[in-house]
């Protein structure tokens, strides 16, 4: 039944575009089990159940062979790449056991902070949100005052601080993140992020690796400086673990005009990388610019739902 209107969702992007496009997905962890406040990130049942789906309904391809055929317009129709953000250790320990069971190959961007803290500054604050016994928390200087009165409250708290605090610069924001830590008095945190031995680990299993900035900051918040040094740090420390250079960025948070521009565009070029990736809606073609490849994530996820919105989604904007 999906394959038809698969079929001339496809054949109307090939014959509007010119050629078929590229879509490019993009997930972050895979979850034991559901997380309220992690409500985007799949269990390990549905995500088996998505990959199973999209390996019955797409052409899922590796990231280089998916940017080769993009530059020579030989994408076969339905053409998508899987990747995953940030680092996390269940991309090896729940995600990659499955896509290796439908032969899926994936790429991860990695915030290379992570290898060495284990820890993002935004997985912080949620672990500390959610088992502080603090009542609220209270920063006047940044008109911040948040409830913590019971699980719906911490939730919205989590939500609405990470979204305020994420589009400061790096330094102003850690000092923020230090300051809730220390009213919230938790000090013991979980290793979510892969250790450089698991990220070896990953690409020996066939994952592409790419960099994700060093300390996952939004880079148009950052001076050209800071913006720069993000993207470097992150591709040196990673050709250092992986003893290989680094071909791929993906830019944190990712809208094209708003998380990031022309300036970060022209230092990933001059690093002479082969492509980077946003978070912009679309597909891709031979006409997309190699800088600023749109990656996305459909909303709706019933399945047969969720594939022809990729479909849908892979012929617009592109």
């Amino acid at each position: 039944m999906l394959q038809l209107p698969l079929g001339l969702i496809s054949l109307l992007n090939r014959l509007r575009l010119g050629e078929s496009p590229l879509a490019i997905l993009y997930y972050h962890r895979v979850m034991q089990q559901a997380d309220p406040f992690r409500p985007d990130d799949p269990t390990i049942d549905a995500f088996e159940q998505q990959i199973a789906y999209l390996s019955r309904h797409f052409n899922i391809l590796t990231m280089d062979d998916a940017i080769a055929r993009l530059k020579s317009r030989t994408l076969p129709a339905r053409s998508l790449v899987l990747t995953f953000d940030d680092g996390y250790r269940d991309n090896l320990t729940q995600a990659a056991p499955i896509l290796a069971k439908y032969k899926a190959p994936a790429t991860v961007f990695v915030a290379t902070n992570g290898l060495e803290t284990g820890i993002l500054w935004n997985d912080k604050l949620t672990h500390a949100i959610e088992h502080s016994s603090a009542a609220e928390i209270s920063l006047p200087e940044i008109s911040v005052q948040l409830s913590l009165a019971g699980q719906a409250a911490r939730q919205l708290a989590n939500s609405q601080l990470i979204n305020q605090l994420k589009f400061l610069p790096q330094s102003e924001r850690d000092r923020w993140v230090s300051e809730v830590l220390e009213q919230l008095a938790v000090e013991d945190f979980p290793r979510l992020m892969l250790n450089p031995s698991e990220l070896v680990d990953l690409r020996n299993q066939g994952w592409q690796i790419g960099a994700h900035t060093h300390d996952h900051s939004i880079l148009s918040c950052e001076s050209d400086e800071d913006s720069a040094f993000q993207i470097r740090h992150s591709c040196q420390r990673l050709a250092e673990v992986l003893d290989e250079p680094v071909r791929y960025f993906a830019y944190p948070n990712g809208l094209y005009g708003r998380d990031f521009g022309q300036r970060e565009c022209n230092v990933v070029k001059n690093l002479g990388l082969e492509a980077a990736f946003s978070t912009n809606d679309g597909g891709a073609t031979s006409r997309t610019s190699t800088w600023a490849i749109p990656r996305f994530m459909p909303f709706r996820k019933q399945l047969p739902l969720f594939a022809l919105s990729i479909a849908k989604i892979m012929g617009e904007h592109e």
